[in-house]
């Protein structure tokens, strides 16, 4: 891999871990502290995959203090030196690579296979190989864009927004449609500016059946089981009865721990996909966050807890009953990523796109559009995102009943092993949720 203005200070810092690693745990708590920024009384779903991965592009076309302050945000300030620099980028390449291959196949033991797709895209103003108002993309960080994070150059396009931004804006629309299996059809509601200069998009696409299959939950076996068909309404603080909700349920040993008996975890298995080609064999689960009060915020448990959450896990044989989803969220996600830490790539005047368009541009990051579908149903799970960057310059026992009947969270993560062996890149969460009302899709 190559890449022009990389060079950096030699300044040495010490990691335990790999990049592999030190990558994922990036994802994972970067990926917690960009969720929980936001309403805890809010309908919520984010992919902290797909936004990382784009901070990855963002990051290969920054330069200087901008490029720096992406790593100290994730965490990876070790990997700020000239020699280190692109170890991050090929470890988001090569954990993107094992997620994605081969899985269509068939799993390990004749299970559903899932389907996931990581598409990156370019697109970036027309004439700016050549040169305009003194700002030129440089070759060697286009090439590494282009062949390092994209790979398919259908995925880079040439787009002219100072003439004609409503047509430039559909084409971007129409891939994010494309690169989603038509789950996500506008990821821009306006026009894009006519001074864009680049936009850096990362899509994600996960479709996976349950490894034990629910099935929907009738009137018979809710008498059966007497089961109450209530679910917490925050409006009116108490339980309700809701006819509204479609439940699902299973009778299945299932992986799951409390933390004092204020904090369930239970963990779903999803598709396996078998190992094939060296790639390590993947599984994908949803893990569900409850808590026992409803009007307890359990967001610190789930950020503390979950990046060691499979050494807690234990199975029991439980009935399992919880409501159908489907959430839809799409914002600018700017705020979300200042929290974390990132803020010198929004400012003009400040940020640092050298790398990229040259020493002469003044592009900064105008906004971060993001986008999610997401459905839980008794089949499985589909799950959409694309997050978007656009740089601008103007220049065991008888079976328990478990009911989630209670406005929880949920992880959709995958657990990964090479013969005996754990990967280090494993329970990085593809998707982080939060459901308050099972039938409020935030449309």
């Amino acid at each position: 891999m190559k890449i022009s203005h990389f060079l950096l200070p030699a300044v040495a810092f010490a990691s335990k871990n790999g990049p592999e690693q030190d990558v994922t745990t990036a994802f994972k708590k970067k990926g917690l502290e960009l969720f929980f920024t936001g309403d805890e009384r809010k309908n919520t779903v984010i992919s902290p995959y797909s936004i990382i991965g784009s901070l990855y592009m963002v990051a290969a076309g920054a330069g200087g203090e901008s490029r720096e302050e992406i790593f100290e945000s994730l965490n990876l300030p070790q990997y700020f030196t000239s020699d280190k620099i692109l170890e991050p980028f090929e470890s988001y390449h090569q954990i993107s690579k094992s997620l994605q291959a081969n899985s269509t196949s068939k799993g390990v033991r004749g299970d559903p296979s899932y389907e996931l797709r990581i598409t990156n895209g370019m697109f970036y103003q027309e004439g700016l190989r050549d040169g305009i108002n003194g700002e030129e993309i440089d070759p060697g960080t286009f090439d590494v864009l282009s062949n390092d994070f994209i790979g398919d150059m259908a995925n880079v396009k040439a787009l002219d927004f100072m003439r004609d931004a409503s047509d430039a804006t559909e084409v971007i629309n129409k891939w994010a449609e494309k690169s989603t299996n038509g789950k996500i059809e506008e990821l821009f509601a306006d026009d894009l500016d006519a001074d864009t200069k680049v936009v850096l998009a990362s899509a994600l696409y996960v479709k996976a059946q349950w490894k034990n299959p629910f099935v929907i939950f009738t009137e018979e076996k809710r008498k059966s089981l007497e089961f109450e068909s209530m679910f917490y309404n925050y409006k009116n603080s108490g339980f309700e009865s809701r006819s509204d909700i479609e439940w699902i349920y299973q009778e299945e040993s299932i992986l799951t721990t409390s933390f004092n008996h204020a904090v369930d975890v239970y963990e779903l298995p999803m598709s396996i996909k078998k190992s094939n080609g060296g790639e390590p064999t993947q599984m994908l689960t949803v893990q569900i966050w409850v808590g026992d009060d409803p009007d307890e915020d359990i967001s610190s448990t789930v950020i503390n807890k979950y990046p060691t959450i499979r050494k807690q896990l234990k199975r029991k044989k439980l009935k399992f009953i919880m409501p159908k989803v489907k959430l839809s969220f799409k914002e600018d996600i700017k705020w979300r990523l200042e929290k974390i830490g990132i803020e010198q790539i929004f400012q003009e005047g400040t940020a640092d796109f050298s790398p990229l368009l040259g020493q002469n541009s003044r592009a900064f990051v105008s906004k971060v559009n993001h986008a999610v579908e997401f459905e839980i149903d008794e089949n499985g799970i589909e799950g959409a995102a694309v997050t978007a960057s656009v740089l601008t310059s103007r220049s065991m026992s008888q079976p328990k009943l478990v009911a989630i009947n209670r406005p929880f969270y949920f992880v959709v993560t995958n657990r990964c092993w090479d013969g005996k062996t754990h990967c280090p890149f494993e329970n990085i969460p593809l998707f982080i949720g939060r459901v308050n009302d099972p039938n409020e899709t935030n449309e």
